[in-house]
C-alpha cells in the first residue's frame, strides 16, 4: 500500500539522470543474469538472484540462505543510483524482519564500499566491501564500520545462467 503511494509520487527518471554507460546503475550490471551462490559452511549456501527493474533504473535482489537444503532466512533488496548526491545506494528487508539501508562511500572500476545502516535491535553501522573479481566471481565483506574486528568475506560464483 504504501509502496503505491511513492510510484505515484515520484518523479519520472530519466535516462540521462543515470549517469550513461558504466557509471550509475550500470556499474552493477554485471550482477543482473545467473544466480551467484556463496558457500559459507558445509551445509549452508548463500544464494542471490539479480533482475533489472523497470527501464533498468534499479536492480531488484532476491537472497535465500539455506541450511541442510532448508530455506533459513529470504531477504529481498533494491540496489539505486542517487542522481542529485551522485551515489549509489541499496535496500533490504529480511523474512525475519530486520531492515538494512546502504550508501556508497567510496568506489573503483571494480570495488564498492558501503556504510550500512542495519536496524535492529539494537542498530549498527557495517563496512560492506563489494568488489568483482571476474564477470562469474565477486567478494562480499562485512565488518564493523568502527574496526577492529576483521571482516566475514563470502566468495560468491555465479552458478546458471549467461553474464
Amino acid at each position: 500500500m504504501l509502496g503505491s503511494l511513492l510510484v505515484m509520487q515520484e518523479p519520472d527518471v530519466r535516462p540521462e539522470d543515470a549517469g550513461g554507460p558504466g557509471q550509475g546503475i550500470d556499474q552493477l550490471a554485471f550482477l543482473v543474469g545467473g544466480t551467484w551462490v556463496a558457500r559459507p559452511a558445509s551445509t549452508t549456501t548463500v544464494a542471490e538472484t539479480c533482475t533489472w527493474g523497470l527501464g533498468k533504473a534499479v536492480i531488484f535482489t532476491k537472497v535465500e540462505q539455506k541450511i541442510d537444503g532448508r530455506v533459513g532466512a529470504t531477504a529481498y533488496g533494491v540496489f539505486s543510483y542517487d542522481p542529485m548526491a551522485k551515489v549509489l545506494r541499496s535496500h533490504s528487508v529480511s523474512s525475519r524482519g530486520t531492515a538494512q539501508s546502504a550508501v556508497e562511500v567510496e568506489s573503483n572500476a571494480s570495488t564498492w564500499i558501503f556504510k550500512s545502516t542495519l536496524v535492529g535491535s539494537p542498530a549498527e553501522q557495517k563496512r560492506v566491501t563489494m568488489k568483482q573479481v571476474s564477470a562469474d566471481e565477486m567478494t562480499v565483506a562485512s565488518a564493523p564500520w568502527s574496526g577492529g574486528t576483521p571482516p566475514l568475506t563470502l566468495t560468491y560464483r555465479r552458478e546458471d545462467g549467461p553474464p
